[in-house]
């Protein structure tokens, strides 16, 4: 994994379509990891793209927090060791979970995170949680330490907001997601730093 950041070469597909963002709005230095999970086509997105690429990516973006980590840390007293990360499941669709290509993706994320990244997470915030999402609860917990699920703060449509401006500088925090920042031509949702279009169009 050490190497990965000097050796992966992102493809456009990836680029285009693959969500989220690394954000630096913790006053402490943690990356924070914005994901709008909700926008994935996951099981469109498998069908074009291995999934060993997408896991590869995945551990990319995971390396270059930790290299985010490193170059903060040599700014401040103490060393920046943990980060954040935020899943959007607004938009998500149940019907993400009924492919066994896409569960087998996911458990084998969770496995990536806590065999290589242990104890690295500060929080999750999971916004956004749609009603079914104790089913997928159900199927994410037993691969994640109980340190890890301790970690976990889910919100459904309200009451997230407040905490996310709350934990983060707002003028980093992009403004949809509770802070103050906008992007190009005032976007709210600064979609030059986080990634929205995941849907895939098949033929």
């Amino acid at each position: 994994m050490d190497s990965l950041v000097e050796d992966y070469q992102e493809s456009e597909l990836v680029r285009r379509f693959f969500p989220g963002g690394i954000l630096e709005c913790s006053p402490n230095g943690n990356p924070v990891f914005l994901i709008p999970i909700g926008n994935v086509d996951i099981r469109g997105f498998l069908q074009i793209y291995p999934a060993e690429e997408v896991r590869r990516h995945c551990g990319y973006m995971l390396e270059s927090g930790e290299r985010i980590k490193e170059r903060v840390s040599l700014t401040r007293e103490r060393p920046v060791e943990t980060l954040y990360v935020v899943f959007d499941f607004e938009n998500f669709s149940l019907r993400q979970l009924y492919s066994w290509e896409v569960m087998t993706l996911l458990t084998d994320l969770l496995r990536l995170y806590e065999d290589n990244y242990p104890e690295t997470l500060e929080k999750c915030f999971v916004i956004n949680a749609p009603g079914f999402f104790p089913l997928l609860w159900k199927i994410v917990r037993p691969f994640l330490t109980q340190r890890t699920v301790d970690k976990v703060h889910i919100f459904g449509k309200d009451g997230w907001r407040e905490v996310l401006r709350a934990h983060f500088l707002p003028e980093k925090l992009p403004k949809h997601w509770g802070g103050d920042m906008l992007g190009q031509d005032g976007d709210p949702r600064c979609t030059d730093k986080v990634c929205l279009d995941g849907y895939v169009a098949i033929a």
